[in-house]
């Protein structure tokens, strides 16, 4: 029992010995370590040796038949003396391949059964150990070898290239997904190996006689697809460089407008704007110092700038592209209306009222009050979706009860308009702030209706229209695409030559004097509304010789001027009064002429905004 114990002890100890060579088991053991080094080479060297080198799967196996004859292995081997072990150096060659003696010279001490070598068979026939080639990043071959560690050199010392032939094996030729190629370097050959049959052997593999160690390999080989990391994206191309090309184009169009600036004729009168523009400011050391030159060349630079109703008009329609109802204050109505918007709050109206209070207290003469309602008040269905609140009713209310708590008479225009406007009357300028023809009729029928005085119907007069009339409300805005509109002119046939007679003074001198009612020399502006009367001035006169009352005086503003046509078929003079450029006292004007009726007639929007009733006193 104890001899089979001890024989299966020595069998597990030459099973360690032939699997790690000897070495460590026979340092514990105390048994002989295999020779190495040169004394290794007497030995024979097997195939199924070679094999272990290339297989390390296979070791376990041929350790296991190596060993078979366990029991006088492991006999012999504790009779023999340990041969003395040669120490070995940090770099001798076979390190690790070296193969171990020890089992051979067992198997040859035992008498009962000799060693059993191990079968050609088991040995798979293997290629010549040659040096392999390492392919790095850059596509460059490099030398490996199995038997000695590569030297390595410092990084600043290229490597010589050597006349020294290499092979490279198929596995050697995977493609590394990360590499690319790049070009060789200065002296390399640039070789093809797949499309070059002279690299090649029979077979198709490559010929190891043909390559060059300094040689740079290009090999075609199927691309592997990628499935464990997403796709590299792709960088955006880069934007295109401007650069300073707008800065060029912006300053070159400052150049351009200040040269036309320059030399384009300066106008003294806008007529798409109905006003006078600024003329060239006072220059002088108190102007320049005091920062007055600055402001009023500023206002001269505006007034004249090139093209300027060309820019007016694009700010009108880019406002109007951004979702604003309108520019300039006034509404892009429907059916070409360009209406005004309302006035925001009562303004100038208590006070104005109150001046009137006081003038009336000052004279013996019945006064009437008219105000004329807004466009937009009275035109509802052609202002915007979206507008302000039109609170004409709220300020002719005031009007009226502050009216009759002094005793003036108004005349309150409102229902009369309504009602000619739902059956179809044009009562205002779709381009023009001022009523038309036919509203100033119907607010003189009324009028008239309060002296008992007998109008001529609308159907005897004779209506002449002027196309193509732009008005203010046109050149306020800047919406130049608007269509025109019509303007009436409404002439009574039994007026001859020589029955009416008109007298324009301004600043206390006449100024002109005609024989007929309208300026027809207006008649071919783009405003045509001056033909009445020619338009605001200090103090006009009318005479007509077939009236048959008395003389009235009109204190107005611009909705007096197609009023006064129709004023005159009634009262053979009448004096109209601009307060905005007459300096003279109304009052004693009152006295010299001991008119018979004192007419204040305004729009409602002007009555809030005016300040020069306070001239009525001089």
């Amino acid at each position: 029992m104890k001899h089979y114990a001890d024989d299966n002890k020595k069998a597990f100890t030459a099973k360690k010995e032939a699997k790690h060579g000897g070495k460590r088991f026979a340092k514990e053991s105390g048994a002989a370590a295999p020779k190495h080094g040169r004394h290794a080479a007497e030995e024979p060297a097997s195939e199924a040796k070679k094999a272990r080198r290339r297989s390390k799967a296979e070791e376990p196996v041929q350790a296991a038949e190596a060993v078979k004859p366990a029991a006088p292995v492991a006999a012999a081997s504790a009779e023999a003396p340990a041969p003395k072990q040669k120490k070995r150096g940090f770099f001798s060659k076979n390190k690790k391949d070296a193969p171990s003696k020890e089992p051979e010279a067992v198997a040859a001490a035992a008498p009962e059964e000799p060693a059993a070598a191990e079968p050609e068979a088991h040995a798979a026939p293997q290629k010549p150990v040659l040096p392999k080639l390492r392919l790095n990043r850059k596509g460059i071959v490099r030398k490996t070898s199995f038997d000695e560690p590569e030297e390595k050199k410092p990084a600043e010392e290229p490597e010589e290239a050597e006349d020294e032939e290499v092979v490279i094996e198929p596995d050697m030729m995977e493609e590394d997904p990360g590499s690319q190629p790049a070009e060789a370097p200065e002296g390399a050959e640039m070789v093809d190996i797949v499309s070059s049959s002279a690299m090649l052997n029979a077979d198709g593999t490559p010929a190891a006689d043909k390559v060059k160690k300094n040689t740079v390999i290009h090999v075609e080989r199927p691309k592997r697809a990628r499935t464990d990391c997403p796709a590299t994206p792709t960088a955006p191309e880069p934007a295109m460089k401007v650069g300073y090309a707008p800065a060029f184009i912006f300053s070159g169009f400052l150049a351009a407008m200040a040269l036309l600036f320059i030399v384009m004729p300066k106008l003294g009168y806008s007529a798409s704007e109905k006003r006078v523009l600024a003329s060239f400011p006072k220059t002088d050391a108190e102007t320049v110092f005091s920062g007055q030159f600055g402001k009023d060349f500023e206002t001269y630079f505006a007034d004249h700038f090139p093209f300027r109703n060309t820019w007016v008009g694009v700010n009108a329609y880019t406002t109007l592209a951004e979702g604003n109802n309108g520019a300039s204050g006034v509404y892009n109505g429907s059916d070409g209306y360009l209406i005004n918007k309302p006035i925001k709050d009562y303004g100038r109206i208590p006070d104005n009222m109150g001046l009137l209070t006081e003038f009336k207290r000052s004279i013996d003469t019945p006064m009437t009050l008219v105000m004329v309602p807004s466009t937009g008040y009275i035109c509802t269905d052609k202002l915007p979706l979206v507008h302000d609140i039109y609170r004409d009713d709220e300020y002719l209310d005031y009007i009226r009860d502050y009216s009759d708590a002094v005793g003036i008479r108004f005349l309150d225009m409102r229902d009369t308009f309504k009602r000619a406007y739902r059956s179809g009357s044009q009562l205002y300028y779709r381009t023009d702030h001022h009523w038309t023809s036919e509203a100033a009729y119907l607010t003189y029928r009324e009028y008239c209706k309060i002296f008992g005085l007998v109008t001529k119907p609308q159907e005897g007069f004779e209506v002449e229209k002027l196309g193509n009339f732009y008005g203010t409300t046109y050149s306020k805005s800047g919406f130049w695409l608007t269509p025109p509109d019509t303007l009436e002119i409404w002439k009574n046939p039994n007026n001859k030559e020589g029955d009416i007679h008109i007298q324009i003074s301004d600043g206390g001198e006449v100024v002109k004097e005609q024989d007929s009612l309208f300026f027809y020399e207006h008649a071919t502006e783009d405003d045509k509304y001056p033909v009445f009367i020619d338009g605001n001035h200090a103090k006009t006169i009318i005479h007509n010789q077939n009236a048959n009352k008395g003389t009235v005086i009109v204190i107005k503003d611009s909705f007096s001027h197609c009023f006064a046509p129709f004023l005159a078929e009634s009262f053979s003079k009448v004096i109209l009064l601009d307060m905005r450029y007459s300096n003279e006292d109304i009052t004693q004007l009152v006295k010299t002429e001991k008119p018979d009726q004192i007419l204040v007639l305004y729009g409602i929007d002007n009555f809030a905004e005016d300040t020069d009733l306070g001239h009525l006193w001089g």
